[in-house]
């Protein structure tokens, strides 16, 4: 009789056990999110100085050498 209980028992704990929900995951933690270092630009040229480049040479302005009417092509012949 007693080993009918123990038995009995043992299967009530056993199938009480696997009724049982599995308790809910923690959150995940929110990442952290850095910033990047800030980039400190020169500042443009004044328009009436003349940009210079490493060598010291001026850099030209970006202008055509000859007159543009309407494309650059010109006359064709």
């Amino acid at each position: 009789m007693k080993l009918r209980l123990t038995l009995s028992a043992a299967f009530a704990g056993m199938f009480l056990a696997a009724c049982q929900t599995p308790p809910e995951p923690a959150p995940a933690p929110e990442p952290v999110v850095e910033e990047p270092p800030a980039v400190e630009l020169p500042a443009p040229p004044a328009s009436d100085e003349p940009r210079v480049n490493e060598w010291g040479g001026e850099v030209p302005e970006n202008k055509p050498a000859v007159d543009v009417d309407e494309g650059g092509l010109g006359d064709i012949p």
